[in-house]
C-alpha cells in the first residue's frame, strides 16, 4: 500500500497552527521513516520561511536563563508568566505553555510572546546560559504547510491536495503498480508556502522537519526528496508590491529579510549534507504566477507531478532490490521471534513482585525435568498480570534450569502467526528444528493442519531423547487462539510432557473459554497455579516504576488521591489505567477522583476522549477497530472515516473541505486521538500490515457496551462492508449534504480500491479476511452469497492465497447464519476436496475441476448458488490458457452421499504417482497400446510387487456422485495398522506402524491427540468405557491404556507378545470383571484394568497357536479357535481350561478372522476358502460361503447384523 500522511489537509488554520500540531507532526514524520520501505519524505520548499511557534514545554534551567534575560522588562516578563505554568510534576520540573486567548486573540498574542521569547533566547545564547539546539526552538523556523498540489497524472483530481495514493492509481502512469504494491509506504509530505498552490495555509516548522527529517535523519537521503521551486528575477520584484505574498513580509508589509537569510541558509544547508536529493525546478518570473490557469504554472505542476511519480518509483524499487538482496529464508521466522521477544521487553520493564511464584515455578520445573509430566497452566482474571509473568518467566528461563535451555516464548494472538493454531505450530515447530540442529518440517506435513500436530508431538519427543538440552515453550493468552473455531477439545496440546520438555501457557479464568475445556484435559491439580493479586506495596512499587519511566511524579495529595481510588492496589491492569490518567494531572491542577472498578475506570477513559475529542469520533474509532475481525490499518481505518458521512458531516460542521471535488476525513484528528489511546491500542503485524486492534479485553467489552449496541453494530458492520467491497473507491462518488453547504454534493472519498488481486501473484489478504465477517454481521446475507460463498473467484483467491483451510473457516464462519442449503452443499464439496489439495497442493485448476465435478449434479436443481457457481467454473476452463482436463459431468463424490471422510497419510510417495497414472489413463488403454497400454501394463506390475499397503486402481476408481465418501482425514506418516471407533464419543482411533496413534474427533475432522508411547508398529487397538477408554497392544511388546477425552496415557504393561508379523495378535475387554485379555500367537494374558496386576496366563501348542480369540463375558468363558480348527474353552476368571473340541462343518480351511456375538455368547469365525461359522461351547455350524477368503467380520451395535468381506 501507499498511504500520504498530511496531517494539515481538511483542519482550519487555527487548529493547523495549534502548538500541538507542531509536535503531532514531528512525531508523524519519525512514524514515517520508521515504516515506509520507499518515499518517506518529501519537502517542498520555495520562497517563504513562515513565522516561528511558541514551545509548549520550557525545562525549570532553561525557563531560568530566559526570565533572567527579561529582569529589566516587567511587560515582557509578565507576559511570558501569565501564559506559562509551572509543572512539578515532570522530571525535572517544566514550564508549561497554557491556552492562547481565543480564535479571535489569539494570533496577535501568539505573535507578541514569540517575539519576547526569541529575545530572551537569542541573549541567554549570547551569555552562554542555553545551547544551540535549545536556541533553534525560539528562532523563526516554520513556514506555512499546505497539501501537496499534484497534477491528474498523479492524483487524478483537480484538487491541490494529496490524498493517499493507491497501487493502481500510479500503475497507471508508469507500471510502478507491482512494486508499490508490495511493501508498505509511508510517506510524509512536508510543502511549501502558499504560493505553491495559491490556497491560503497555516504554519509550520519547515526547518524542525526537513532537520528531522532528512539532515539528521541516520537513512541519509534514503527515501527523502526535497523539491526546490527558484522564481527567477524574484528579487528585482518582490519590493515592487508589499500586497505580494511569495516571500515573508512583516506586519507592515516590507521585506522580513531575516526570514529570506533563514531560509537561505536552510537551502545552503541542504545542498551541501544532502546535495542528492535536491530537485530544482526553474519557473519565470510572472505577477500571477501561483495561477493555475498561468501556462507556465500548469507545465510545472504537470513536471513536478511526473517527477514525483518518478522518483517515487525509483525509490521503492532500490529498496525492494536492497530486500532482495539480503533476503533470508527463514525471514519471516525471525520477524516472527523478533515481535515476540520486542513485546516481552516492553512487557518487563516495569515487572515487579511475583518473586516467591517464580522461585515456586522454578523448582517445580526443576523437579519434574528427568521425567514426564503435565503442562503447567497460569490463570487468573483478565488484567492480573499473566503476560508480565510469561515474560519474565522466559527471561529467566537459563537461571532456573541451567543454561543449556531453549526458550521459545509467544504471545498469542498478537501477531498473523500467532493467532491460530496452525500458524502457531508451524512457527514453533521451525524454531525448535533450528534450535536443535534437527530437519525442518518437509512441505508435505505443512500442506495438512493434522501432519503439522502429528510433527509437534513427535519433535518433543525427539528433543526429550537427546537427553541434553532442556526446552521450554511458553503460550501466553491461549484465549486468543482458534477463538473463531473453538471446539470441545485442544487438540494441539499434549496432556503430558516427555522429560526435559516444558510446556507453560496462560488462561484467563472467571468466564468459559479455553481454560474450561483444558481443564477436561489435565486433570492433575498441581498442573494449576493461580496468578494472585499484588500486594499494596508492589503496586505502589509499580506505579512508581510507571511514573519513572514516563518522567513524571505525583504531588502527596495527588498519591494519596490516587491510592483512595484504589484501596486493592493489587491489579496491574487496574493500576495501568489508573497510570494512564494520572500521568495526565499536573502539580497545579486538582483531579477528580478515580473510579475503584476497572470497568468504571474504562467508562471515564472513554468519558475523557470524549469531551476533548467529541463522542462521535470516539465512538466511531473505537467502534471500526473493534466490529474489525482482527483489527485495521491507519490507512484502512482513515479510509473508512472517509465513507462515514456522519462522522465528515461533524468534523466540516464550521468550515468547508478544502476541494470541492473529493471529500476525506483529516488525519490530523484521527492522530491526536491515536495519541490520547496510548497502550489502549495495540499494533499487530498481520498480512504485511501492522494493524491496530484495542489491547485490553475489557476495553473491548466497554466499547461494545458503549457504541455497538443496537443497530450500531450492523451500521459500522456495513461501512466497514462496503471499504471492502470498494463500492465508493476508484472514482466512484458518494453523495452527502454538508451543513455548511445545505444541498448534496456527489465527491469522491478517494479511498484504496479492493480487488480480488492485486497483481497475478498477489492476493488482496485483506479483503478475504475481514469482507465475509462485515457481510455477515451486517445482514446483508443476499451480497454474502453473491460476492463471497456463491462466487467462484473469491472461493480460488481464497484457497491459492490462504489454503483450503482458510477457505473452510470462511464457510463454518457463515454457514451457520445463512439458511440456505446450496451454501451447505459448496461447503461439504470443500471439505470432500481437502485430500485432494493437501496431496498434491492447492492451484486454482484443481479447485475448480473438483468444485465442477462434485456439484454438476446439482446445478439444474440448485440454480440460485451452485448452478452459478457451475457456469462460473466453466467459463473459467472455456477461457484458461493452460492444458487442464476439464470435467464434462460430475465425476467426485458429491456432498450429501454417504461418503463422510478419506483418511490419507500412510502413502508412499511413488504410490501416488502410480495411482494416478492409472487411474487416469486406464480408460485409453486399449485405444492406446502402444504407449498408453504400456504404461498401464506397467504400473499394474508394480503394484502386484509393492510390499506396502496401496490401493490398487482396477480401472478408472475416480468415484461419481452419490457415494460413500464423505471426508478424506490426513495426518499419518506412516501406514495404519490398527483402527476403533468410539461410537459414544464419536472419535477414531488410528494406529501406525512407527507407534503413534492418532485420535480423530470423526464430527470436526481433526485430530485431537497424538498419543505416543510404543516404540513399534501397533498391532491392534480396542475401545471400551463408553468410548472414553482404549488399549493398545505394539510390536514393542506393551500394553498401554489410554484415556481418550484428555490424551494421557494410565499405565503401561509388558505383555511380552510376539514381534512376528504373521502372529495374530488381539485385545479384549471384560468391563464387568475390569479385565483386559491380550491374545498373540499361542498365549493369553490377563491383566487387571485398575492396577495393571497380571491374573492369569494361558500357553497353548506353539505348533498350532490361536488365530481368533473371544471373551464371552455372557459365559465368562474365552474362546479360542486354532490354526489346525482346535476350538478350546477356558475360564475368563481363573483362566482353566474347560473343554476342547474340533469344528465339524469345517474342512480343510485355515481359520482367517473372527469377531465376538456377546449377548448368545457365541463367536463368528471366517476361513480361508471363503465359509463362514458359527462357534459356541455347544459346537459349530455353517453361516454361509464367500467367494474368496474372509477378510474381515464386523457386527452392528446391536449384533443383529453381521458385515463380512474377502481379499
Amino acid at each position: 500500500m501507499f498511504e500520504v500522511v498530511d496531517l494539515r489537509w481538511g483542519i482550519q488554520p487555527a487548529q493547523a497552527t495549534d502548538y500541538m500540531t507542531t509536535e503531532l507532526c514531528l512525531e508523524e514524520l519519525d512514524r514515517c521513516r520508521k515504516t515506509s520501505l520507499g518515499p518517506a519524505f518529501v519537502a517542498l520548499l520555495g520562497d517563504q520561511y513562515g513565522p516561528c511557534p511558541v514551545p509548549t514545554l520550557i525545562e525549570e534551567k532553561e525557563w531560568e536563563a530566559l526570565k533572567a534575560q527579561l529582569t529589566t522588562r516587567p511587560g515582557d516578563l509578565e507576559l511570558v508568566a501569565h501564559h506559562f505554568r509551572r509543572d512539578e510534576n515532570t522530571v525535572p520540573p517544566s514550564y508549561v505553555l497554557q491556552a492562547l486567548g481565543t480564535r479571535d486573540t489569539r494570533g496577535p498574542e501568539e505573535a507578541s510572546l514569540t517575539s519576547v521569547l526569541r529575545s530572551g533566547a537569542q541573549e541567554a545564547r549570547r551569555l552562554g546560559l542555553i545551547t544551540q539546539e535549545q536556541w533553534h526552538r525560539y528562532q523563526r523556523s516554520a513556514p506555512p504547510l499546505l497539501p501537496l498540489p499534484l497534477p491528474p497524472t498523479v492524483s487524478r483530481c483537480e484538487c491541490p491536495a494529496l490524498a493517499p495514493i493507491a497501487p493502481q492509481e500510479q500503475g497507471e502512469v508508469e507500471k510502478p503498480s507491482e512494486a508499490i504494491g508490495a511493501g508498505s509506504h509511508r510517506l510524509h509530505p512536508l510543502t511549501a508556502p502558499s504560493d505553491w498552490g495559491g490556497c491560503q495555509a497555516p504554519a509550520a516548522v519547515i526547518e524542525w522537519e526537513i532537520e528531522r527529517g532528512l539532515l539528521s535523519s541516520t537513512d541519509g537521503e534514503q527515501g527523502a526528496t526535497v523539491f526546490l521551486r527558484e522564481i527567477r528575477d524574484l528579487n528585482r520584484h518582490i519590493l515592487e508590491d508589499c500586497a505580494l505574498k511569495l516571500v515573508d513580509r512583516l506586519a507592515d508589509g516590507c521585506l522580513d529579510t531575516d526570514a529570506q537569510n533563514l531560509l537561505s541558509s536552510l537551502k545552503g544547508r541542504i545542498a551541501d549534507m544532502q546535495p542528492g536529493v535536491l530537485k530544482a525546478h526553474h519557473l519565470p518570473w510572472s505577477r500571477d504566477l501561483v495561477n493555475p490557469k498561468n501556462k507556465a504554472h500548469a507545465r510545472y505542476l504537470q513536471e513536478l507531478g511526473e517527477q514525483f511519480v518518478a522518483r517515487a518509483n525509483h525509490q521503492v524499487l532500490q529498496r525492494l532490490r536492497e530486500l532482495e538482496a539480503g533476503r533470508q529464508d527463514l525471514a519471516w521466522l525471525y520477524q516472527e521471534i523478533r515481535h515476540h521477544l520486542g513485546l516481552s521487553a516492553e512487557a518487563t520493564k516495569t515487572f515487579c513482585g511475583r518473586q516467591d511464584l517464580l522461585a515456586r515455578l522454578g523448582r517445580r520445573l526443576r523437579q519434574s525435568d528427568g521425567h514426564p509430566h503435565t503442562p503447567l497452566v497460569l490463570f487468573g482474571p483478565p488484567g492480573i498480570g499473566k503476560t508480565a509473568l510469561m515474560c519474565k518467566l522466559a527471561e529467566q528461563m537459563p537461571g532456573l534450569l541451567g543454561c543449556k535451555t531453549v526458550a521459545v516464548l509467544r504471545l498469542l494472538g498478537t501477531s498473523q502467526m500467532s493467532r491460530d493454531a496452525r500458524g502457531l505450530l508451524r512457527s514453533i515447530c521451525f524454531q525448535v528444528c533450528l534450535a536443535y540442529g534437527l530437519p525442518l518440517p518437509p512441505a508435505q506435513v505443512l500442506e495438512a493442519h493434522s501432519r503439522v500436530v502429528q510433527f509437534f508431538h513427535t519433535l518433543l519427543h525427539t528433543v526429550s531423547c537427546r537427553n541434553f538440552e532442556s526446552l521450554v515453550i511458553l503460550l501466553d493468552a491461549v484465549d486468543d487462539v482458534d477463538s473463531a473455531h473453538r471446539g470441545r477439545r485442544v487438540p494441539w496440546l499434549p496432556p503430558k510432557c516427555p522429560p526435559r520438555v516444558h510446556l507453560i501457557f496462560s488462561a484467563c479464568s472467571g468466564q468459559r473459554g479455553v481454560l474450561d475445556t483444558v481443564q477436561q484435559t489435565l486433570k492433575d491439580p498441581e498442573s494449576y497455579w493461580e496468578v494472585e493479586p499484588l500486594s499494596s506495596t508492589q503496586g505502589q512499587e509499580m506505579i512508581g516504576l510507571l511514573l519513572a519511566a514516563s518522567r513524571r511524579t505525583l504531588s502527596p495529595g495527588q498519591r494519596d488521591l490516587l491510592w483512595a481510588g484504589l484501596p486493592e492496589c493489587g491489579h496491574p491492569g487496574q493500576l495501568r489505567l489508573a497510570f494512564e490518567e494520572a500521568r495526565k494531572w499536573a502539580s497545579f491542577t486538582v483531579p477528580a477522583p478515580l473510579a475503584s472498578a476497572a470497568e468504571d475506570m474504562l467508562h471515564e477513559l472513554c468519558a475523557r476522549l470524549e469531551r476533548t475529542h467529541g463522542q462521535l469520533l470516539v465512538a466511531r474509532v473505537l467502534g471500526y477497530i473493534v466490529s474489525s475481525r482482527h483489527g485495521l490499518s491507519e490507512a484502512e481505518l482513515k479510509d473508512v472515516l472517509s465513507l462515514d458521512d456522519e462522522v465528515l458531516q461533524a468534523v466540516y460542521q464550521d468550515w468547508t473541505p478544502p476541494s470541492k471535488e473529493l471529500l476525506r476525513f483529516p488525519p490530523l484528528l484521527w492522530v491526536r486521538l491515536r495519541r490520547d489511546l496510548g497502550s489502549c491500542l495495540a499494533r499487530r503485524p498481520v498480512d504485511g500490515f501492522t494493524l491496530l486492534a484495542v489491547a485490553h479485553r475489557q476495553l473491548a467489552k466497554v466499547v461494545r457496551e458503549r457504541y455497538l449496541s443496537g443497530p450500531e453494530k450492523a451500521t459500522r458492520h456495513g461501512i466497514l462492508a462496503d471499504f471492502f467491497l470498494g463500492a465508493w473507491s476508484q472514482g466512484m462518488k458518494k453523495l452527502i449534504t454538508l451543513p455548511l453547504v445545505g444541498k448534496p454534493l456527489n465527491l469522491d472519498r478517494k479511498v484504496a480500491p479492493q480487488p480480488l488481486w492485486f497483481s497475478d501473484t498477489v492476493a488482496n489478504l485483506r479483503k478475504l479476511e475481514e469482507l465475509p465477517y462485515h457481510l455477515l454481521h451486517s445482514g446483508r446475507l443476499e451480497e454474502l452469497k453473491q460476492e463471497v460463498l456463491g462466487s467462484m473467484s473469491w472461493i480460488s483467491c481464497r484457497g491459492v492465497s490462504g489454503g483450503i483451510e482458510s477457505l473452510l473457516d470462511d464457510f463454518d464462519l457463515c454457514a451457520p447464519h445463512v439458511d440456505c442449503p446450496e451454501v451447505g452443499l459448496v461447503q461439504e464439496a470443500l471439505q470432500l476436496c481437502r485430500p485432494a489439495v493437501e496431496l498434491r497442493g492447492l492451484e486454482r485448476s484443481i479447485l475448480y475441476t473438483e468444485i465442477l465435478a462434485r456439484l454438476y449434479f446439482f446445478a439444474t436443481s440448485h440454480p440460485a448458488l451452485v448452478g452459478e457457481l457451475c457456469q462460473q467454473a466453466q467459463r473459467w476452463f472455456r477461457e484458461c490458457p493452460h492444458p487442464v482436463l476439464v470435467p464434462l459431468g460430475g465425476f467426485l463424490q458429491p456432498p450429501g452421499g454417504p461418503l463422510r471422510a478419506t483418511l490419507t497419510g500412510c502413502h508412499k510417495e511413488r504410490s501416488i504417482l502410480y495411482t494416478e497414472i492409472l487411474a487416469r489413463l486406464y480408460f485409453f488403454a486399449t485405444s492406446h497400446p502402444a504407449l498408453v497400454g504400456e504404461l498401464c501394463q506397467q504400473a499394474q506390475c508394480w503394484f502386484r510387487e509393492c510390499p506396502h499397503p496401496v490401493l490398487v486402481p482396477l480401472g478408472g476408481f475416480l468415484q461419481p456422485p452419490g457415494g460413500p465418501l464423505r471426508a478424506t482425514l490426513t495426518g499419518c506418516h506412516k501406514g495404519i495398522t490398527a483402527m476403533a471407533w468410539s461410537l459414544e464419543e464419536k472419535l477414531l482411533v488410528v494406529g501406525t506402524q512407527d507407534g503413534i496413534m492418532a485420535v480423530w474427533d470423526m464430527e470436526e475432522h481433526q485430530v485431537i491427540h497424538i498419543l505416543t508411547g510404543h516404540t513399534g508398529e501397533v498391532r491392534c487397538v480396542t475401545v471400551f468405557a463408553s468410548g472414553t477408554q482404549a488399549i493398545s497392544a505394539s510390536k514393542d511388546r506393551t500394553l498401554r491404556l489410554w484415556h481418550l477425552l484428555s490424551g494421557q496415557e494410565k499405565f503401561t504393561i509388558w505383555d511380552g507378545g510376539s514381534k512376528d508379523p504373521a502372529v495374530p495378535q488381539s485385545l479384549h475387554v471384560d468391563e464387568a470383571r475390569k479385565v483386559v485379555y491380550s491374545a498373540s500367537g499361542s498365549k493369553v494374558n490377563a491383566w487387571n484394568l485398575e492396577t495393571a496386576e497380571l491374573i492369569f496366563h494361558i500357553r497353548g501348542d506353539a505348533s498350532d497357536p490361536w488365530i481368533c480369540t473371544a471373551a464371552l463375558a455372557s459365559q465368562a468363558t474365552l474362546l479360542t479357535v486354532s490354526a489346525g480348527g482346535v476350538v478350546s474353552l477356558w475360564s475368563s476368571a481363573t483362566g482353566k481350561v474347560r473343554g476342547k473340541q474340533h469344528l465339524s462343518s469345517i474342512k480343510e480351511e485355515t481359520p482367517t478372522c473372527g469377531v465376538s456375538v456377546q449377548k448368545p455368547g457365541h463367536m463368528v469365525v471366517g476361513f480361508s476358502k471363503g465359509s463362514i461359522c458359527l462357534v459356541s461351547s455347544e459346537g459349530d455350524s455353517l453361516l454361509g460361503k464367500l467367494p474368496e477368503a474372509v477378510g474381515f467380520l464386523v457386527t452392528s451395535e446391536d449384533e443383529s447384523l453381521l458385515a463380512a468381506g474377502s481379499v
